[in-house]
């Protein structure tokens, strides 16, 4: 196990003092000894990232470095080839990817690809990358920068789970609501015509335990597995072609990594959609990490693009929450940070929960 304080006083003693990116939990105890430093900037996605790394060179001439979880690639690979690729601006950017789903490590299913192809990736882009080792990642270290200096490129350090070891989540106390206050009062609120589509991450697992000790009376529930930031497009296009009541679960991470999909879904001629927002200000998934969640009006930018919104902060104004305001509504519901220490996942496959939500969607 590597000592992330050590660590990040290596990469500060070469230089790199400007930190962006998208938490992944195999940085946990890494990410939080960035709290607090004046040039560490959570981005609202992975390619997001790589553009404020690039800006940060173009007006310093600094190396910035950009931490992800391998799944965040995808949204990484316009920016790498178009923008700081050495045939284009040759803009150096130090990466620090977290290999979830490394071949050979238990991990979920929905790493199980991506942590497959992380290295060929990689190596399609052709972007160098070393895999960080406890004896030696020192040397590893300075030599991954000084490949980024002098091929003016990317370099990726790739992290493999347990390398920092662990360390407890950050906790936000800012509102009295809990996830498990909001579920407890909204699940009795939906009726089994009902169709609920949950974020990535916890609150899908938390609804899945619900509706499970309910005995599945919610029998149309998708779980958008992974896709972070894609399930409020999600749930949009599932209103837009069916006659039943949509609630969507999202997250404030999960909204703020893609939110142009807001302004698309609140065009849409939608007949019944509840777009829940459960709002923490945290990547609660990966270890609590703050987000801009309460420095933002959700609800303002909810309303300018076609939805009617309300805010949720305590107890009476949850009590009175109606769900059956006709047309698209936006609900945007602060909470603290608090959840289950566990939280089960779904016991049947995927495909078998996917056949089972187009069977009952259209039934």
């Amino acid at each position: 196990m590597t000592d992330p304080v050590l660590f990040l006083n290596s990469l500060q003693e070469q230089g790199i003092n400007y930190f962006t990116g998208v938490p992944d939990s195999l940085m946990k105890g890494f990410l939080t000894k960035l709290q607090g430093h004046p040039n560490h900037f959570i981005a609202a996605n992975e390619g997001a990232a790589v553009a404020m790394a690039a800006g940060y060179h173009l007006s310093t001439s600094q190396i910035g470095l950009v931490y992800l979880q391998n799944s965040g690639l995808g949204n990484m690979v316009n920016p790498l080839t178009s923008l700081v690729n050495p045939e284009v601006y040759g803009i150096p950017v130090l990466l620090m990817i977290g290999w979830r789903g490394e071949p050979g490590i238990k991990d979920e299913p929905q790493h199980q690809k991506m942590g497959a192809i992380t290295l060929s990736m990689l190596d399609l882009l052709d972007i160098p990358y070393h895999i960080l080792d406890d004896a030696s990642w020192s040397d590893q270290l300075k030599l991954a920068i000084k490949q980024c200096r002098e091929k003016q490129s990317p370099v990726a350090l790739v992290i493999r789970s347990g390398f920092f070891g662990d360390t407890d989540d950050l906790i936000t106390e800012n509102y009295p609501l809990s996830a498990s206050d909001v579920m407890e009062h909204i699940y009795p609120m939906l009726s089994h015509n009902d169709v609920v589509i949950a974020t990535t991450g916890k609150l899908g697992r938390f609804f899945y335990e619900i509706n499970s000790k309910n005995n599945n009376r919610i029998n149309t529930f998708f779980m958008n597995v992974g896709a972070m930031g894609h399930a409020g497009a999600l749930a949009a296009s599932i209103a837009k072609f069916s006659s039943r009541r949509i609630v969507l679960l999202d997250g404030d991470g999960s909204l703020l990594m893609h939110m142009g999909s807001l302004a698309v879904s609140g065009t849409m001629p939608l007949n019944d959609f509840q777009y829940l927002l459960l709002n923490n200000a945290a990547h609660q998934s990966v270890g609590g990490q703050e987000t801009v969640g309460f420095k933002i009006d959700f609800c303002g930018i909810a309303r300018a693009v076609g939805f009617a919104a309300r805010l949720v902060t305590n107890e009476e104004e949850l009590s009175a929450l109606d769900l059956s305001f006709a047309g698209k509504q936006f609900i945007e519901i602060r909470i603290n940070s608090k959840m289950p220490l566990q939280l089960p996942r779904p016991k049947e496959s995927f495909s078998t929960g996917r056949d089972g939500f187009m069977k009952n969607i259209n039934s």
